[in-house]
Formats: C-alpha cells, sequence, structure tokens
C-alpha cells in the first residue's frame, strides 16, 4: 500500500517535471511546445491524471468515506470526456503520425 502512496504523487510529480523541464504547459486546453514521451510518458501517456485520479482513491480508502469512492467512476469519465479527449484531437492534429504512434505503445491510464 505505501508504494502505491509514493508511485501515485511521484507519477504526477514526475509528469509536471517533464513540462516544466520542456517548457510547455501543464494547462489542459493550452497549446503545447513538445510532445512528452519519455519518463513518465514513457508509463502512461497521462501521467498526472493517473497519479491525482489513484491519490483521490487512496485518500477516500484512507478516510473510509464512502461517497468519495461512489463518485470516483464518474470523476474519471468526465476527466476523460472533458479533459483527456479534446486533448488527445488536439494533439492527433498538432503531431500527426507521431502522435498515433506515441499512442498506439502506451496506454492512456497504466
Amino acid at each position: 500500500m505505501y508504494t502505491v502512496w509514493i508511485a501515485t504523487p511521484a507519477s504526477a510529480f514526475a509528469g509536471v517535471a517533464a513540462v516544466i523541464r520542456h517548457r510547455t504547459t501543464i494547462v489542459p486546453h493550452h497549446p503545447v511546445a513538445t510532445l512528452l514521451t519519455g519518463g513518465a510518458y514513457l508509463l502512461s501517456r497521462n501521467p498526472m491524471y493517473t497519479g491525482l485520479a489513484l491519490v483521490y482513491l487512496g485518500l477516500a480508502l484512507l478516510f473510509s468515506s464512502w461517497w468519495p469512492l461512489a463518485l470516483w467512476p464518474l470523476v474519471i469519465v468526465a476527466v476523460r470526456q472533458l479533459v483527456i479527449r479534446p486533448e488527445e484531437q488536439y494533439l492527433t492534429q498538432r503531431f500527426g503520425r507521431t502522435y498515433t504512434d506515441y499512442r498506439s505503445r502506451v496506454r492512456r491510464w497504466l
């Protein structure tokens, strides 16, 4: 369990660090300067969202709160529909075949 607590925030922080290091943006729906495919992005196309989703789940379990657990699937669907799907469409338009190839190699979440 402690591994999950360390790995999930590490995934989110590694994603943010890569974005900062490559001088692009972490803000959804803003133009990106480069396609990140290394580091945390080798394991997940969305390491920040994956890390935050697992932290959310872990905190709900830690505090033994049922309502965040009940809402978790809705949160995941909302993030996927409202944030990830538009990002993927944008990245496909922006980077074309490079993104399509990356997308075929790396999972969306984990």
